[in-house]
């Protein structure tokens, strides 16, 4: 007969209660796990042979538990040499194992790593909700021990004819970022790629639901553009790994005479290596580009494996669905790729709300995803998509009229500028649109820039006070420069002579300054006028489009030139007056009068920046340019020689 296990404390109905005071010999346990006193648990191991196995907490927790939760690596491996590898098993209490727990806590690794070796079998059991421990490291975010636990766990866990274990880890790796996780389960097993979740849904529908993991989600300035198109990533290694390492190479035999060369090939990218690990930024820089080829390779496989599908299984696993969140998310990858495979995939309609793809990205503000629609010549290639109307009776204008979610309108800054680009969308989709539909009502009787008018009225006012804020503050500052300046121009530093000519005409530094002074003084004018025009302006929704921002351009940019020429006649001035007695004045003058313009350009520059991009810029929709008839025609014949001199 099998002697019960000692259990020190009574068990709890839920793991949600509040747990009963612990009595002194069980806080002391806790104690001693916690200061790594192994002698104190030694002994009360020894004590009585079942302890060991004994529940000491309320929840159902053992010692191994308890040192698991608390990261004790060394008492972790000495209670695993003591314990019977059906002990590693067991999920009494919160019905979880103790690896299950350190797969929770992503503690190191190493302690994964006795319970397994000690026994494998651990690598299958679930937790109460079935997620493997894999899979639970995973949905944790810890890397290295879901690197370690795919490595040993075996691959039959993954196919999804055995087990649902593989669709539930590729889930958890595409919601939580490691997508080179992902790329390896779809490369292993492709089928992976048509198994719904818990949530039925296909991965597919997961990833165009993550666009920042896309290049097209990803904004980044120029200079940071130019260095990720140069940053190599390593593609000759394979992601189909062994033994825990993601990147791993396929071992085969060496070639030694070709050592060298291979050397060579590779060493732009070991000094990559070496430079992004000196520069942290460039090191973030090259893990997202890393990341959008991981991303882009597994939509890939993911296309290739549903190619091969009938239309009614696309139907049946939610492929409309993807192709609707991919329009509304931007992926444009989503459909460069699916039109290897489905040319006509633009043309499929959302049976929802009986909407093209266009018209989805025009709702939700897509610009990449509509500037598909054109050719190479820049001509729109689907009239018909562009003329449809949904269920609503909306024409793709009238979605275009519609006020977005206000995660779309925080892209730019201000409600004038959100108002803006908002006109702008409108003009756009105005010119691809049928002329007979500029002025169609909808079901609700109203034509599109009725509808613009009415869901753009508190934007619009929210853009009129901006405005006046900002002219106002600006304007005070601008008149006030432009009174100094004015009053410091008959005032001029050392005095006139008895017949009113400057004592200091002929000094440079005097020249300096009266420049200075002329040009502060007529751009802060020039300041005041354009912010006055701006305070007396009707506020008529086009103004936001052209005039407003134009003048506040103008306005922004002379006060910060008359900023930057009032110090440098203030410095002037007293170069003039102290250089002859205190020699070594020059350098902190010019220290301390850039402080002010360097102020301003930090703070105002970015904004100014943005409002000339936002209205001088490229268009929304980026229509392909049209090559000159005699350069195209020039590069035909060129083409053609180079062809005729290869066949010969």
């Amino acid at each position: 007969m099998t002697t019960p296990e000692p259990t020190l404390t009574p068990q709890m109905s839920s793991p949600r209660a509040i747990a009963p005071e612990s009595p002194p010999y069980v806080l002391h346990l806790y104690n001693a796990i916690d200061n790594n006193d192994w002698k104190t648990v030694k002994n009360f191991i020894d004590e009585r042979p079942g302890n060991i196995r004994a529940t000491i907490s309320p929840f159902g927790d053992t010692l191994l538990h308890v040192a698991t939760n608390k990261g004790k690596r060394d008492i972790v491996e000495k209670l695993v040499e003591l314990l019977l590898p059906m002990d590693l098993e067991r999920t009494e209490g919160s019905g979880e194992t103790a690896l299950i727990r350190a797969a929770c806590l992503g503690t190191t690794p190493k302690i994964a790593e006795f319970m397994v070796t000690k026994n494998p079998n651990v690598l299958r059991i679930p937790n109460p909700f079935g997620d493997s421990p894999v899979v639970v490291a995973c949905n944790f975010g810890h890397k290295a021990m879901l690197d370690y636990l795919k490595s040993m766990t075996p691959d039959d866990e993954f196919n999804p004819d055995f087990s649902t274990h593989g669709i539930q880890l590729l889930t958890s790796a595409i919601e939580v970022g490691f997508f080179d996780v992902a790329l390896d389960l779809v490369q292993k097993f492709p089928r992976l790629s048509t198994c719904k979740n818990h949530k039925n849904q296909i991965p597919l529908q997961n990833l165009v639901k993550i666009p920042s993991a896309f290049p097209s989600g990803t904004e980044l300035v120029f200079w940071k553009r130019w260095i990720y198109a140069c940053l190599p990533v390593e593609t000759s290694r394979t992601l189909t790994r062994r033994r825990g390492d993601i990147e791993m190479e396929v071992q085969g035999p060496v070639n030694r005479e070709s050592m060298i060369k291979v050397a060579l090939d590779r060493f732009p990218a070991y000094a990559w290596d070496v430079l992004k690990y000196l520069v942290p930024w460039l090191k973030d820089l090259h893990d997202l580009k890393l990341k959008h080829t991981h991303v882009l390779r597994l939509h890939t496989c993911t296309c290739q494996s549903m190619s091969i599908l009938s239309q009614q299984q696309l139907g049946d696993l939610g492929f409309e669905g993807s192709i609707a969140d991919a329009a509304w998310n931007g992926v444009v990858e989503f459909f460069t790729e699916w039109e290897k495979y489905y040319p006509d995939i633009l043309d499929i309609k959302d049976t929802t709300s009986n909407r093209e793809i266009f018209s989805i990205a025009t709702l939700g503000r897509q610009n990449k995803v509509l500037s598909l629609i054109f050719d190479a010549d820049g001509n729109v290639t689907r009239p018909l998509a562009v003329s449809n109307e949904d269920s609503n009776g909306d024409s793709m204008l009238h979605l275009a009229a519609a006020l977005p979610p206000s995660f779309k309108l925080d892209r730019s800054s201000g409600a004038a500028l959100q108002m803006q680009r908002e006109l702008q969308w409108f003009k756009e989709v105005e010119i691809i649109v049928q002329p007979s539909l500029r002025d169609k009502t909808n079901k609700q009787q109203k034509t599109p820039r009725i509808l613009f008018t009415e869901q753009h009225k508190a934007l619009k006012d929210e853009g009129e006070k901006w405005m006046k804020d900002t002219a106002t503050s600006c304007s005070v500052v601008a008149a006030l420069i432009a009174t100094i300046m004015f009053a410091a121009a008959f005032t001029i530093p050392g005095g006139n002579t008895t017949s009113g000519t400057p004592i200091f005409l002929t000094n440079v530094d005097f020249t300096v300054f009266i420049i200075a002074d002329a040009f502060s003084l007529f751009s802060s004018s020039t300041s005041v006028l354009m912010f006055l025009g701006i305070l007396t302006s009707r506020y008529r929704e086009d103004d936001f489009l052209r005039s407003l921002p134009t003048k506040l351009i103008i306005g922004l940019s002379t006060l910060f030139f008359s900023i930057a020429t009032m110090m440098v006649s203030f410095g002037a001035t007293l170069v003039l007056m102290l250089k002859t007695k205190i020699a070594w004045v020059l350098i902190p003058i010019i220290l301390f009068a850039s402080i002010p313009v360097t102020m301003f350009a930090l703070l105002q520059f970015p904004l100014l920046v943005e409002i000339f991009h936002s209205t001088f810029g490229p268009s929304i929709l980026r229509r392909p340019k049209k090559q000159p008839c005699g350069l195209r025609l020039l590069w035909k014949e060129m083409n053609n020689f180079l062809n005729q001199r290869k066949a010969k």
